[in-house]
C-alpha cells in the first residue's frame, strides 16, 4: 500500500511539474513570437465567438504579451462601440509597442471624441521622442483646422516616411490657399518619383483648368483616367465649357476603346448640352447601370428641357422622390425656372421626409426666400441652419455669406459685424467677410492691413486681392499701382496682365489697356485676352478690329456669347447677310431643337 501510494505521489509530482513547465513554455512562446497571438486566437476563438468574449481574450493577450496587434484589436473594439477616447488609449499603447501605422488611428479617435488638441499634443510628444513620422499626422491635424501653411510645414517634416501621401496632402494644401505655382512644383516632384501616378495628373489638370489652360488640363485628365473616377466627369465638363462638342465626342469614344469602360452616360451629357436630346436618350439607353439610374438620367434630360411633368415622372420611376435628395433636386430645377413658390413646397416636403438633419434643406430654402425678397425669413432660416450644422460644416461659408447679404438688404450692417466678431472662429471665412464689411464702410486702409496680415496668402495673392478690391470700388489708380507690381514681378502670368488691362480700360485709358492685353496674348494665346481686346475696340467703336478679335476668340472656344457679340457688330455695321449667317450658327449649335417625342 505504501509503495503504491509513493508511486502515485511520484506521478502526481511529475505531472504537476510538467504542467508548470508547459504553462511556462506556453507563456514564453506567447511573449516572444510576434505572430503567436494569431495561433492562440485560432485555437481559442471557438470559445470566444461573441464580441465581448473576444474583447476579454485580447485583453488577456495584451496584458501578457504587450503585443501591438492585441492593443490594436482593443482599439478597434472600442472604436466600434463609439467610445473613441478609450479607443485612442489602446491605439496609443499599440504605437508604444511598435505599431508604426497607429498614429492615424490615435489622432482620428481623438478627433471623433472632439479632443483633437489632445491628439495633437500626443503627436508632438511622439516627435520629441524621435518618432518623426508623427509629423505627417500633425500636418493632417492642422489641415483639418484649416491652418494650411502650418500643415504644409509639418507635412514636409514627415515627407521621408510617407512620400506619396505627403505629396498629395501638400498639393491640396497649396491649392486651398490658391498658391497654384507651389502646388505645381510638388506635383512635378511627385511625378518624378511616382511617374505612373494618375492622381498627380488629376491635380495638375485641376490647376491648369483654374489657370484656364484647358488643352493642358484635358491632357492631364486623360492621363489620370485609370486612377481617378472623377477624371471622366472633368473631361466632360471641359468639353461642355469650351463647347468643343465634335472633338469631345471623339475623345470620349476613344477613351471607351482605350479603357474598355462604358462612358455613354457622359456622351449623353455632351449631346444634352448641344440640345440634341434624341441622341442623348439613345446614349442613356446604351449606358451602364440599372433602370433606376437610367430614369434618373432621363430626368436630368427633361430638366434641361424644363419639362417638369416628365421630370417628375422619371424621378418617381427611379425612386428619387422616395427620399429627401429627389425633392431637393426637383426644387433646384424649379428654382432655376424661377418658380420659387413651388420650389419652396418641394423643399418643405423633403424636410418632412428626411427624419432629422433638416438643416441641409435650410440653405436652399433660405436662398428661395432671398430671391423672393423675404429677407427676414431668409436670415432666420440661415441662422437656424448655422446653429444646427455646427462650426466645421462644409456649408458654413455659404451660410455666412448669405447672412451678410440679408443684413445688407435689411440695412443692418452693424448687427452683422457683431455676429461676425462673436460667432466666426474660422479665419478664412472671417477674413472674406471682414473684408466685405470694411469695403462696404469704405475703410480701405484697414482692409489693406487685413489682407497684408493674412498668413495664409503669399505676397502675390495679397497684392492681387488688394488690386481687385480697388478695381471693384472704382479706385483705378490704386488698382493699376498694385497690378503693375504683379506684372513686373511675374512677366509670364496672363491673369495679372488681363487684370491690369481691365483697370486701364475702366479708367478710360484704352491704349494702355490694349498694350496689357496684347502682352497677355503674347504670353499665352487664349480666349479671355482675345475677348477683352475685342471689347476694348468695341467700346472705342472700332468695329472692324472688334470683329476680328471676337472671331479669333470664337475660333478658339466656340462659345455662344462670342457668336452673339459677332452678330451684334455685323448688325451695327449694317451687314445683314453676315449677321444672318452667324445667327444660323447660333441655331445650329446652341438653340433648343424641337423633337417628336
Amino acid at each position: 500500500m505504501n509503495w503504491r501510494t509513493s508511486k502515485l505521489e511520484v506521478w502526481l509530482v511529475i505531472v504537476f511539474f510538467a504542467i508548470i513547465l508547459g504553462y511556462g513554455a506556453f507563456e514564453v512562446w506567447v511573449r516572444n513570437f510576434a505572430d503567436g497571438h494569431k495561433l492562440i486566437e485560432k485555437a481559442h476563438l471557438a470559445k470566444y465567438k461573441k464580441l465581448e468574449n473576444k474583447y476579454h481574450f485580447y485583453l488577456w493577450l495584451a496584458e501578457r504579451t504587450k503585443h501591438a496587434d492585441a492593443f490594436n484589436e482593443l482599439g478597434l473594439y472600442y472604436n466600434g462601440k463609439g467610445q473613441f477616447e478609450e479607443a485612442a488609449k489602446y491605439y496609443q499603447k499599440s504605437v508604444e509597442s511598435g505599431n508604426k501605422n497607429g498614429f492615424h488611428d490615435v489622432y482620428m479617435n481623438f478627433l471623433m471624441a472632439n479632443k483633437a488638441e489632445r491628439g495633437a499634443k500626443w503627436l508632438k510628444d511622439q516627435v520629441a521622442k524621435g518618432q518623426k513620422e508623427a509629423n505627417h499626422y500633425l500636418g493632417f491635424h492642422y489641415e483639418v483646422q484649416k491652418k494650411y501653411t502650418l500643415a504644409i510645414n509639418y507635412y514636409e517634416k514627415g515627407y521621408a516616411y510617407y512620400p506619396k501621401g505627403t505629396i498629395s496632402a501638400i498639393i491640396l494644401c497649396y491649392m486651398r490657399i490658391k498658391q497654384y505655382d507651389m502646388a505645381e512644383q510638388w506635383i512635378k516632384k511627385g511625378l518624378k518619383k511616382f511617374s505612373k501616378n494618375g492622381e498627380f495628373y488629376f491635380y495638375l489638370g485641376n490647376i491648369y483648368e483654374i489657370k484656364k489652360k484647358y488643352d493642358s488640363a484635358m491632357e492631364c485628365y486623360q492621363k489620370s483616367i485609370n486612377d481617378n473616377g472623377h477624371s471622366i466627369e472633368r473631361i466632360t465638363n471641359l468639353i461642355i465649357k469650351q463647347q468643343k462638342f465634335s472633338e469631345g465626342e471623339k475623345i470620349i469614344k476613344d477613351l471607351m476603346d482605350e479603357t474598355g469602360l462604358n462612358y455613354h452616360e457622359y456622351l449623353a451629357k455632351i449631346y444634352a448640352a448641344q440640345q440634341n436630346f434624341n441622341k442623348a436618350i439613345i446614349a442613356i439607353k446604351k449606358s451602364d447601370g440599372d433602370m433606376k439610374h437610367k430614369h434618373l438620367l432621363f430626368g436630368l434630360i427633361y430638366e434641361r428641357m424644363q419639362n417638369f411633368e416628365l421630370l417628375r415622372t422619371h424621378y418617381l420611376k427611379c425612386g428619387y422622390l422616395d427620399n429627401h435628395l429627389g425633392y431637393l433636386a426637383l426644387a433646384n430645377t424649379l428654382r432655376k425656372a424661377k418658380n420659387y413658390k413651388e420650389a419652396a413646397v418641394y423643399i418643405k416636403k423633403g424636410i418632412e421626409r428626411i427624419n432629422g438633419h433638416e438643416e441641409y434643406f435650410l440653405l436652399p430654402l433660405s436662398e428661395l426666400y432671398f430671391e423672393e425678397k423675404e429677407y427676414d425669413l431668409a436670415l432666420s432660416t440661415c441662422q437656424q441652419a448655422l446653429n444646427k450644422l455646427g462650426k466645421d460644416s462644409f456649408y458654413k461659408p455659404d451660410l455666412v455669406n448669405r447672412i451678410f447679404e440679408c443684413y445688407l438688404k435689411l440695412n443692418k450692417i452693424s448687427q452683422y459685424k457683431d455676429f461676425l466678431e462673436k460667432y466666426e472662429k474660422n479665419y478664412l471665412i472671417y477674413f472674406d467677410n471682414k473684408l466685405r464689411l470694411l469695403e462696404h464702410g469704405n475703410n480701405f486702409s484697414e482692409a489693406e492691413e487685413l489682407i497684408r496680415t493674412n498668413s495664409e496668402l503669399d505676397d502675390s495673392a495679397k497684392i492681387n486681392i488688394i488690386g481687385e478690391m480697388y478695381l471693384r470700388n472704382k479706385m483705378y489708380n490704386k488698382a493699376i499701382e498694385n497690378f503693375l507690381k504683379l506684372t513686373q514681378s511675374s512677366q509670364k502670368d496672363n491673369d495679372y496682365f488681363v487684370e491690369l488691362g481691365r483697370a486701364y480700360r475702366a479708367k478710360g485709358d484704352y491704349d494702355l489697356a490694349l498694350e496689357s492685353y496684347n502682352q497677355a496674348v503674347k504670353n499665352r494665346n487664349e480666349e479671355r485676352a482675345h475677348s477683352e481686346i475685342a471689347h476694348t475696340y468695341f467700346l472705342q467703336k472700332k468695329y472692324s478690329q472688334a470683329l476680328e478679335w471676337y472671331i479669333k476668340a470664337y475660333d478658339q472656344y466656340n462659345q455662344k456669347q462670342r457668336i452673339e457679340d459677332i452678330v451684334k457688330i455685323y448688325q451695327i455695321m449694317g451687314n445683314e447677310e453676315q449677321s444672318k449667317k452667324w445667327q444660323v450658327k447660333v441655331i445650329e449649335k446652341h438653340q433648343k431643337a424641337v423633337f417628336n417625342w
